[in-house]
């Protein structure tokens, strides 16, 4: 097998090959038993870097890597359908039947939830589609769940190889560039330590909540510094200028819907909801954390967007009065999604709405930047400021009375739904006009 330096050579001399390549990998990644032997994710970030130095568009990388991954599952799920009971009996895949075996137990623990998870766990992602098959899963919902997760999939192994190159290569020519990507890899790093030394030491929640808390903070102050000395201009110019050439495409529809769940009228609407049901149903703990932490945030918000006053970018056809420092859509939906996985959800179901938690989160900070509303540096620093307020929030809340009844939990995934749903609807029209481009 050729090395991965000599891949990134005959794909630079053949640029026409690099999109069918990404694609190729991607499928073989994900292709049944395949991935295991083959270094799919080395091959993915190798090739990714060669098409973000060649110019190649970010989405046209993205859908070439999509389209390979869920072909590879989806071929593999009907592979294990067909042989079923005959599979571990059947070369190849009777030379790995201890992967089998461990496909099949993490699936009878997890079931439907093991199709999104393995696709991110290195030895079971090209196991769990076929295991999925064997067990004789639903087509219709396998297809469904493993085009779902490879939406996420997609961008979590491209933008690595696709952004970190073109970084690099910038880093060495501007300075901008090179104190964002310090700061990024330095809060990479100390984030990663702090989890591992409070998951082994299992902390207690002052501690945990006040470690996270202390780092957020040091991390929201630099990015405040370097915002201020025009230190991160240069890094904030240059992912708008990527994240516009997704504006400019199919999903612009779709991210202006994304936005929209983070408008300031409609998470007022919710925090008021959610506190007059909570008050309602006698619970005040929880009614007065969630009216304490709304008006933090709000706050906290609009008095750093008026003590910067930082310049908005200007690629709307509407008007924002507002300074864009940090930005409010994320921080406001990150605290208020924050406090009903904190308060709502029982511990036995967290990690499952932790993570759907993450993954509104992140589409909605990354809609800012991408529909030309924000600049990154916006972005980090609304969910850094959610951290902190949600981490303050969390230490003022009594620990035996952290869940709430769950007799009243229904009226939260009604809140969530249909107010949000029924908010974007009326609103898309007006907003597709005022999100468009100059």
């Amino acid at each position: 097998m050729p090395s991965l330096i000599e891949l990134s050579h005959w794909l630079t001399a053949n640029a026409s090959l690099i999109l069918p390549a990404i694609a190729i990998i991607a499928f073989v990644e994900s292709f049944a038993i395949a991935g295991i032997v083959v270094p799919g994710v080395a091959l993915l970030f190798s090739a990714a870097a060669v098409a973000g130095l060649a110019g190649i568009p970010l989405i046209e990388v993205l859908a070439a890597a999509f389209i390979g991954a869920v072909l590879g599952d989806v071929i593999s799920f009907y592979i294990g359908r067909a042989f079923h009971d005959r599979l571990p009996l059947t070369w190849p895949f009777s030379k790995y039947p201890n992967a089998l075996q461990e496909g099949e137990r993490f699936f009878e623990k997890y079931g439907t939830y093991s199709v999104v998870i393995g696709r991110f766990v290195g030895p079971l992602r090209p196991v769990l589609p076929l295991t999925a098959g064997v067990l004789q899963m639903s087509p219709t919902k396998f297809i469904l769940i493993n085009l779902l997760s490879a939406i996420a999939w997609a961008p979590a192994y491209i933008l690595p190889g696709y952004l970190g190159a073109e970084i690099t290569q910038l880093a060495t020519q501007n300075r901008d560039i090179t104190y964002a990507l310090v700061l990024v890899l330095c809060l990479i790093i100390a984030i990663s330590l702090l989890w591992l030394s409070l998951s082994k030491q299992r902390a207690k929640p002052f501690v945990y909540f006040g470690s996270i808390f202390t780092l957020s903070a040091i991390a929201f102050s630099s990015i405040a510094y370097l915002n201020i000395s025009g230190m991160l201009d240069g890094f904030d110019v240059w992912v708008l200028a990527k994240a516009l050439t997704v504006r400019d495409t199919l999903f612009y529809s779709f991210f202006v819907f994304i936005t929209l769940l983070g408008d300031q009228a409609l998470l007022i609407l919710l925090f008021l909801i959610c506190v007059a049901s909570l008050a309602t149903h006698k619970q005040y703990k929880h009614a007065i954390y969630f009216a304490l932490t709304g008006i933090t945030v709000a706050g906290f918000t609009h008095g750093f967007k008026y003590l910067f006053n930082t310049i908005r970018p200007d690629h709307l056809l509407g008007a924002l009065s507002s300074g864009a420092f940090p930005s409010g859509h994320t921080s406001g939906a990150a605290v208020f999604i924050g406090c009903l996985v904190l308060t709502a959800i029982p511990s036995q179901k967290s990690n499952v709405w932790k993570v759907c938690g993450l993954i509104i989160i992140s589409l909605i900070a990354c809609s800012r930047i991408i529909l030309g509303v924000h600049w990154a540096s916006d972005v980090i620093a609304g969910l850094l400021l959610a951290g902190i307020i949600l981490c303050l929030s969390h230490l003022v809340l009594p620990r035996e009375d952290k869940h709430l009844d769950p007799k009243i939990n229904k009226q939260y995934y009604v809140t969530l739904l249909i107010i949000p749903v029924t908010y974007v609807v009326l609103s898309m029209s007006n907003a597709l006009v005022f999100y468009s481009p100059r």
